[in-house]
């Protein structure tokens, strides 16, 4: 048996460990999590011994810990818990090992506008012949383009003339020129 070398192994492990030393397979599984940047989540947390031990002798006297939950460094922080519990009936002389999760949704992408003001009036368009049901071959280009009661100049549209386009289809009245 070997000292773990807390020293060199403490962001590998952490500092609640079952065993202060460790056998051969046991610095093998330290030095492979070091070199991945790994570290053993079931080491990280304060718990009785009883929930420590990760295995059973056949005898029923020896208790270690030789199952662990190894996880990159950088996703540490979504380990809540991790630990053994006893009594899970899986006929082996091996004690189940869990950890609790902690999961953040990713942040939805957001939809950037794209195209300039032309693609804005014909996404308008777009939208206003799905809602009133028009066939795009019904209506004129020019119409579309010109009478939304939009300005249609080389300047963007303001979110003021698209509330009111929305008002407007709102309150069952056309979009056009606004009178």
């Amino acid at each position: 048996m070997q000292r773990l070398g807390i020293i060199i192994y403490k962001p590998t492990i952490g500092g609640h460990s079952k065993h202060s030393e460790s056998n051969r397979n046991g610095k093998k599984l330290i030095e492979f999590a070091t070199e991945k940047d790994l570290r053993i989540a079931t080491t990280y947390f304060q718990h009785a011994e009883i929930y420590k031990g990760t295995w059973i002798s056949p005898d029923r006297k020896t208790c270690n810990q030789i199952d662990h939950i190894a996880i990159e460094s950088k996703h540490l922080k979504y380990i809540l818990d991790a630990r053994s519990y006893r009594g899970a009936d899986i006929d082996t002389d091996h004690i189940l090992v869990r950890a609790k999760l902690k999961y953040r949704k990713p942040p939805k992408e957001r939809k950037r506008l794209v195209g300039g003001i032309q693609d804005s009036l014909n996404r308008w368009a777009e939208y206003f012949n799905e809602v009133f049901e028009i066939e795009e071959n019904d209506v004129p280009e020019m119409y579309v383009e010109n009478n939304l009661g939009i300005n249609n100049q080389d300047e963007p549209i303001s979110i003021d003339e698209i509330k009111e386009i929305i008002r407007m289809v709102k309150n069952n009245k056309a979009p056009g020129e606004m009178i």
